[in-house]
């Protein structure tokens, strides 16, 4: 009979943990007097009292109680039961475990309270009670983000929790910084949280004028977040910052133009931004525009008087930058504009040649067309049509017609590796085979990566113009990376599948590219509840990084959400980051996802050409044909920045099992690197 009490499942479950989990108390208080022990931690490190505080089982956490459950037990993420309690919103639980010893104000794993737990996640009540226990409710979170409560709340848009922590300050303090500096304003703007807004400009207008770290105002952090009414509200408040420059002499409006926001850009005009203020660099937002190929933007700039011939430091003009990039649409509108395509930069470079660093040969066309009329006097230079780029894709890659929900996408079907700049966008139209009555999503994730690692590391694989009939995939890099060759798998989810909740996470969801951060995550809550935690699979599809430092996963996957980060360590500076997530049911039939990790590796590597393989065997009965297996990378860890050279591929695939390979060449040495896998039948 002890025996059985203590035994547990693949999940580390003991028979305690499945009682309390469904609630039973009555099968709790039997196993209990047989002998169950109370602090036996499952594969996640919760004991049955974190799962009741977890699952807002009342009745059992007070049998528990009563039968003297630690209170100060740590999960694997160092939570305590009221950590628990409190992010889940269990008030009552929380009620509970604040009459017993414990420590309020203990910090998990990312230095977070049950207070700060509670107000990023919107709980009131959970808030209210814990205040009333006298908590330093200024307290900064001991993690990486150094946020306070009201920083939390301000972020998540919990309007009603903002407004209970400021009442519980009798000096109303809403410029509280975090460790960049930010207030709960530049945190509230960010996501355009308007009722936050409101409570914090009520309580201090001049929250307005203060500046992060980088020198920036909430102003320019609803610019970076395309954050129109927020920009709004704040000018309202203060229309005397709409010019102010941050520690690069950026502006609001330079960083919506830099970044594509059209409603902010004409916002900020109406409220009279000086379009021709540069930055440190003298770029104008006209420059930042161009230069990632914001036409419409830069049609917006070019009607209000933005001039066409304005220089950088480095005596480049829009064009140059246009040009450099390969966005041809916006060149023709600079030449139409009256851009100059003979203006040459501090090297003596005219756009044209910036064209051909890049190889961007429909940019070279019209810029040699614009040159060979120019050189004749008594002809007219001509104005080119206006391109559709993705009219432009689909005639360099040829159409793929696609019979399955997935597929895989490689460089060398576009363009040989030994021709890394040619061009810098490779992209395949495919096409269903089937259409969908709406879009579906898609995901994707990299499988093969062959780059110089001496210069920053820059790499994304993507898919846009996704209709009912089909989609674009993209591989692509940017400015000074060469890369060879990469390989991407995707999936596709049909809208409103009921199984099937997917979607993706950026690091600059969170923050800009030009502030990087360690760690990056956030809370994702399900559209729709599961029954029981499902499983949740993580695929990176981008990273812009200086050293091969990078991991996306999942954690405290529950039944309505879980959290998914991006983080990097060491000397890494991840400017970027971007992964793709999918959940499903738990024992679903013809569905399994797990991870493959080099540590696991049957095979002793050599140290020239590394292989790194292992073996996965499926659960019995999970498949009733040989499943089809999608495997990307979620972790990488370089050991050397010389090159950046691996792929990750399956074999011997059956219902019971497969084999993966993490191979590498090229002298590329790896610490670590993992990949996450769904396989389908």
């Amino acid at each position: 009979m002890q025996k059985l009490l203590v035994t547990q499942d693949q999940y580390g479950s003991t028979p305690l943990h499945l009682a309390v989990s469904h609630g039973y108390d009555k099968v709790v208080r039997i196993l209990l007097v047989a002998g169950a022990i109370r602090e036996t931690h499952d594969i996640r490190g919760r004991t049955p009292l974190h799962m009741a505080a977890e699952k807002g089982r009342t009745e059992v956490a007070k049998i528990l109680l009563a039968w003297n459950a630690d209170v100060a037990s740590l999960t694997n993420k160092r939570m305590t039961s009221l950590h628990m309690a409190a992010m889940n919103g269990h008030h009552d639980i929380v009620k509970l475990l604040l009459q017993k010893p414990v420590v309020i104000m203990a910090e998990d794993d990312e230095g977070l309270t049950a207070l700060h737990l509670a107000a990023e996640n919107g709980h009131v009540e959970v808030v209210r009670a814990i205040l009333g226990k006298g908590v330093n409710f200024r307290a900064q979170d001991g993690g990486k983000d150094k946020m306070t409560p009201l920083h939390r709340a301000a972020l998540n848009g919990h309007a009603d929790v903002v407004q209970l922590l400021l009442d519980a300050d009798s000096s109303q303090d809403v410029k509280v910084r975090d460790g960049d500096g930010r207030t709960p304003l530049h945190s509230a703007v960010w996501k355009g949280h308007k009722e936050v807004i409101e409570i914090l400009l009520k309580a201090d207008k001049s929250i307005t004028a203060a500046v992060d770290k980088y020198g920036r105002t909430a102003l320019h952090r609803a610019a970076w977040g395309g954050q129109a009414k927020a920009i709004s509200m704040i000018l309202d408040a203060n229309p005397d910052i709409v010019d102010i420059q941050d520690n690069s002499g950026m502006t609001a409006l330079s960083a919506a133009a830099d970044h594509g926001y059209v409603e902010v850009v004409k916002l900020l005009l109406a409220r009279k931004a000086n379009f021709a203020l540069g930055d440190n660099s003298n770029r104008s937002p006209l420059i930042h525009a161009a230069w990632t190929g914001k036409a419409e933007i830069v049609l917006l700039l070019l009607g209000v008087g933005a001039n066409v011939a304005a220089r950088d430091y480095g005596h480049w003009t829009a064009l140059h930058g246009a040009a450099q990039n390969g966005h041809a649409e916006t060149i023709n509108i600079l030449l139409n504009a009256g851009a100059q395509a003979t203006a040459k930069d501090k090297w003596g470079r005219t756009a044209l040649d910036c064209a051909k660093t890049g190889a961007h040969t429909t940019a070279e066309e019209i810029l040699m067309e614009r040159l060979n009329a120019t050189r004749n006097t008594n002809e007219e230079p001509p104005k080119p049509a206006v391109i559709d780029p993705t009219q432009l894709e689909i005639e360099r890659n040829e159409v793929v017609m696609l019979t399955e929900s997935f597929g895989t996408f490689n460089t060398n079907e576009v363009r040989p590796a030994d021709q890394p700049l040619a061009p810098r966008n490779n992209a395949r139209r495919i096409l269903f085979a089937v259409p969908y009555d709406k879009p579906p999503a898609v995901l994707v994730g990299l499988n093969e990566i062959d780059m110089d690692g001496t210069n920053q590391m820059r790499l994304r694989a993507f898919a846009d113009t996704v209709r009912p009939d089909g989609f674009q995939i993209h591989i692509e890099t940017w400015w000074n990376t060469t890369l060879y060759a990469a390989g991407c798998i995707w999936l596709q989810v049909a809208a409103g599948d009921p199984d099937y909740q997917c979607g993706l996470f950026s690091t600059m969801d969170d923050h800009p590219w030009d502030e990087p951060t360690d760690f990056t995550s956030r809370r994702v809550e399900f559209d729709v509840p599961y029954d029981i935690p499902p499983q949740v699979m993580v695929w990176l599809y981008q990273f812009d990084m200086n050293h091969g430092r990078v991991k996306a996963h999942a954690t405290d996957i529950t039944t309505t959400g879980f959290t998914i980060h991006i983080d990097s360590w060491g000397d890494t500076q991840l400017l970027s980051g971007k992964a793709s997530w999918v959940a499903f049911p738990t024992g679903k039939t013809g569905v399994l996802s797990g991870i493959c990790d080099i540590r696991d590796s049957m095979v002793e590597p050599d140290p020239e050409n590394e292989t790194f393989q292992g073996k996965i065997a499926f659960d019995d009965g999970i498949f009733l044909a040989t499943p089809h297996v999608l495997i990307a990378f979620n972790t990488l860890d370089v050991d050397n920045d010389l090159q950046l050279r691996l792929n990750i591929t399956t074999e011997d695939v059956s219902r019971s099992g497969m084999i993966w390979r993490i191979k590498t060449w090229g002298g590329t040495r790896l610490k670590s690197a993992k990949a996450s896998y769904i396989a389908l039948a």
